[in-house]
């Protein structure tokens, strides 16, 4: 579910007469009752199904996006309506009012759609489902303590942290993995221990903190160092993550022999578990390690080794991961000053996660240097995509 119902159902208002529809046709056209309709359009509904704003949206022929507030990138003073939200929830004053009473079933297919949207880099719908998920983890874990509401508790508060990461929202983000760790310690299961020390290893290494990055990350791989030959597939990808996180600390400190170590082992590890492996918070497999060969050797300063390093079937993984690797390579491209390439890079990120790129401080960075490098128009689509980055 969704919070920020006033505001959505302003907009929904606002598209259907845009488009000459009666809340009657609306309703028949999303498949949903015309009363939802009314009392979302009259701010009479606090909370909405992330299904029924599809079929909303696709009646009303917008993108999701379209019907929720962006969290604003890259500026803690004004953090936007959607971190507002996430903020609420993970810090709550009051008993949390919901609904109806959420259940672990319906919790967990929830947070499976959440996923997705993280998948497919869809920060602006992911920022409006996430506070009604973490009630619902919360309110759980109350009425029903357990091993499995902790679990899912673990899960929403770290895609709440893997969220606030990625829009710059850092000290939030600090927020979410403490109650990530908490939940996960008492799930007491691997994988929720291993997405936390995964977590807070991201936000050192963004911090800087490198040596607490790659304690967190390589100590946390060390205790679950799996034996290939009884290994199931889920531990192998849990220590690779590990592993891949812990290479990109080391390329960040220009540690090669490290980097070489940890990156051979995630290939071994690669080879064992048969192909690519998709576990919504991480991707592992032959293509994931490429791209985080790719990504350390842009990092350790080496772009044109970068773009010689062959990266298998990068379709094959989902749009934030392709968008990630993406910029990686425009990294390296504007590097060795190949511009025009790392432009046409960037518009690529752009139909393949359009309103990702704008949260990317690495993509102002290097938009900013070509507008040093260059007069204006001299290369086409420069100042649209500046303009688009915020670059003056």
């Amino acid at each position: 579910m969704t919070e920020d119902s006033g505001g959505i159902g302003e907009r929904v208002a606002t598209l259907r007469r845009r488009r000459g529809l009666t809340q009657e046709e609306l309703a028949e056209r999303a498949g949903v009752s015309v009363e939802l309709v009314r009392k979302l359009e009259q701010g009479r509904r606090r909370s909405v199904r992330l299904g029924t704003l599809h079929c909303l949206a696709h009646a009303l022929d917008v993108q999701t996006a379209a019907l929720f507030d962006a969290p604003s990138p890259m500026n803690a003073g004004d953090p936007g309506p959607g971190v507002v939200g996430i903020r609420r929830a993970l810090t709550p004053g009051t008993a949390t009012r919901l609904e109806a009473e959420p259940t672990m079933e319906g919790l967990q297919r929830s947070l499976r759609d959440a996923w997705d949207l993280h998948r497919s880099a869809d920060h602006v719908v992911l920022a409006s489902v996430l506070p009604n998920l973490v009630d619902q983890a919360r309110y759980l874990c109350e009425a029903q303590p357990g091993e499995a509401s902790y679990h899912l508790a673990a899960n929403a508060y770290h895609l709440a942290a893997t969220l606030l990461i990625g829009v710059r929202a850092e000290d939030l983000a600090l927020l979410a993995a403490d109650r990530l760790q908490a939940a996960a310690a008492r799930a007491g299961d691997e994988a929720s221990i291993a997405r936390a020390a995964d977590t807070w290893a991201w936000l050192f290494c963004r911090q800087s903190r490198l040596e607490d990055a790659e304690r967190a990350a390589l100590g946390a791989a060390d205790a679950i160092e799996p034996r290939f030959a009884t290994a199931t597939p889920l531990a192998l990808a849990m220590w690779c993550a590990l592993l891949q996180r812990g290479a990109q600390v080391a390329a960040r400190r220009d540690d090669r022999d490290k980097v070489r170590n940890l990156l051979g082992l995630t290939r071994a590890a690669s080879v064992r578990l048969g192909g690519n492996r998709d576990d919504a918070w991480t991707m592992t497999g032959p293509t994931n390690t490429a791209m985080h060969e790719v990504r350390a050797a842009v990092d350790m300063g080496r772009p044109r080794d970068a773009l010689r390093i062959r990266v298998p079937e990068p379709d094959s993984l989902p749009a934030a991961w392709q968008a990630r690797h993406l910029l990686d390579v425009a990294h390296a491209q504007y590097a060795i000053k190949q511009d025009t390439d790392a432009l046409s890079t960037m518009r690529r990120i752009e139909r393949i996660t359009p309103g990702w790129l704008v949260y990317q401080g690495l993509a102002r960075e290097i938009v900013r240097g070509m507008l040093r490098r260059y007069r204006p128009g001299a290369i086409p689509g420069l100042t649209r995509l500046a303009t688009l980055l915020g670059v003056d």
